[in-house]
């Protein structure tokens, strides 16, 4: 690490789990000894986060399990500008409601989840079952984090569609391609009901960091 070498550390809410707050904290301290330019990204009012830095970036306060999203923005807003600089977008992102393949896609559903993996954890404790009841066998396999953000990106996609009733839990599943990139697979009800809405396509983002697993589902189909 460089002497004035500029670092950005995201500090959880001091509301959520206390701990996790110090660690982070503590996490920050070691980097500034190391001589680096801590910028830290803080629930506003978090005088102590702003305390440890070198710059303090407040974002509102949110009900815990939504600031993680709320704390990308100014992460969003600083990458922006070295990349306008280096020319990074020099064309334009392809948006909603383009032509693709001769034909106009349109976003037909937006689903979002976060999850609390220490919580989460807790529900698996109390009733085991759970993992059966929601997780196909494969699914079934991977660890407690990863388990957590498909049990997001299930219920995103469950708000995607419309959160109708009698969606089977098992007929939604995340695979991985071979590039690592997340796909949602839907067969039984789940694909029913996409098609009853004229969804052809899905996008799914998923993350487990800082204790919360979170996921996003974007439902596409022809216009």
């Amino acid at each position: 690490m460089e002497q004035d070498q500029p670092v950005f550390v995201v500090v959880p809410s001091p509301r959520g789990r206390e701990s996790l707050h110090s660690k982070v904290l503590s996490n920050v301290q070691e980097v500034r000894a190391r001589g680096a330019r801590t910028l830290v990204i803080a629930e506003e009012g978090d005088v102590v986060a702003a305390d440890h830095a070198a710059h303090t970036f407040f974002v509102p306060s949110a009900p815990v399990l939504m600031t993680p999203l709320l704390s990308v923005i100014p992460l969003q807003i600083f990458a922006h500008e070295p990349g306008e600089r280096q020319g990074l977008r020099r064309r334009p992102a392809p948006q909603p409601g383009k032509v693709r393949h001769g034909r106009v896609m349109a976003v037909l559903g937006l689903g979002i989840d976060v999850v609390e993996i220490a919580r989460f954890e807790a529900t698996i404790e109390r009733s085991p079952s759970f993992v059966e009841r929601v997780f196909t066998p494969g699914e079934r396999t991977l660890g407690t984090r990863s388990l957590a953000a498909r049990w997001a990106a299930k219920e995103a996609l469950a708000k995607a569609l419309g959160a109708p009733a009698g969606l089977h839990w098992h007929d939604a599943e995340v695979l991985r391609e071979e590039s690592g990139r997340p796909v949602m697979t839907m067969r039984g009800t789940v694909a029913a009901r996409a098609h009853e809405l004229g969804i052809t396509h899905l996008h799914l983002s998923l993350s487990h960091d800082a204790g919360i697993a979170s996921a996003v589902v974007v439902a596409e189909g022809e216009r």
